[in-house]
Order: structure tokens, then sequence, then C-alpha cells
């Protein structure tokens, strides 16, 4: 019987340094990762995220657990209420996981994320947690703007030039 007692416990050890190795290779590669990383209960509330969100955002998870995903990381009500809507049609399968968002920074600087959720089921298929991924695209976004002003001006530049044309061409 003592044997038995003692296999148990030692078995039961190596589970659990099994399980203490496991999460803290998990949890070195949350805090590793090259993107944004949010975790989120089954009602989209932070429950937390990595390094890099909290350097981006230059905010704590201590400041920002237990907050919804869409009052925190959009720009303005607006946006909130667009995030909330797509976040909420997620829970009925019709989000397509893939989403790009303006949000604000504590210094009120405005960044583009691009977005990519997914959900973490349990054995009954019921909603656990929600991961969502960020990748910092305000570059990209800046560049897509300048460009769109550059068109819009070039545009009006061409359509000026063709009246000019069509005044010095047109007898008098």
């Amino acid at each position: 019987m003592f044997t038995v007692v003692l296999r148990d416990i030692t078995e039961r050890r190596k589970a659990q340094e099994a399980l203490k190795k496991e999460q803290l290779f998990v949890s070195n590669v949350l805090e590793t990762a090259g993107a944004l990383l949010v975790i989120l209960d089954p009602q989209w509330q932070i429950l937390r995220m990595n390094r890099l969100s909290e350097q981006l955002l230059q905010h704590s998870i201590a400041s920002l657990q237990g907050k919804p995903f869409w009052h925190l990381w959009v720009s303005s009500g607006g946006e909130a209420e667009g995030v909330r809507q797509g976040v909420e049609s997620f829970d009925a399968g019709k989000l397509s996981g893939s989403f790009e968002s303006p949000i604000v920074d504590k210094d009120l600087q405005i960044r583009w994320i691009h977005w990519n959720t997914t959900a973490i089921y349990d054995e009954q298929h019921v909603v656990e947690n929600f991961i969502a991924t960020g990748l910092d695209v305000t570059a990209r976004k800046q560049a897509e703007i300048t460009l769109q002003q550059t068109y819009q001006r070039e545009e009006g530049q061409q359509r000026e030039l063709r009246s000019l044309a069509a005044q010095f061409c047109s007898p008098t």
C-alpha cells in the first residue's frame, strides 16, 4: 500500500511539474510575441494582455483588466458601437475574425490595428475565452490616406487643366 501511495504522489508531482513547465512556456510565448495579444472572457472583458499591448496602449493590464474590448480599443463612440456589434455577431458565428480598428493611446495618438480573433471552446463547445491578436498597421494606413489625398488633389488639378484647355481652345 505504501508503494502505491508513493507512486501516486510521484506521478502527481511529475504531472504538476510538467503543467508548470507548460504554463511557463505559454507565458513566455505570450510575452515575447511580436503582435498585440489580448485574452478576453466570454463577455469580451479584458483578462490579460502581453507586454507589447501595454507598451503600445501605454496602459498597464491592471488599468484595463475587466474592461470591455470595444470601449478601450477604439477612437470614438461610433467606432466603439461598430466594434461592439461586430464582436456580438462573432457570438452568432458571423464575424470573419479579422477587422481593422483605430485605437487611441494615452497620448491621444491614433493607431490602426489589424485584429484577428478566435474563440477557445470547452468540451461542451461553450466559449471559454476569446483571443485577439493585433498588428499595428498605422504606417500602412497613413500611406493609404496620403495616396488617396494625392489622387484626389491630382484629379482636381486634371479637371482644372481640362477646363483651362477648353477655354483656351474655344473660339471667342
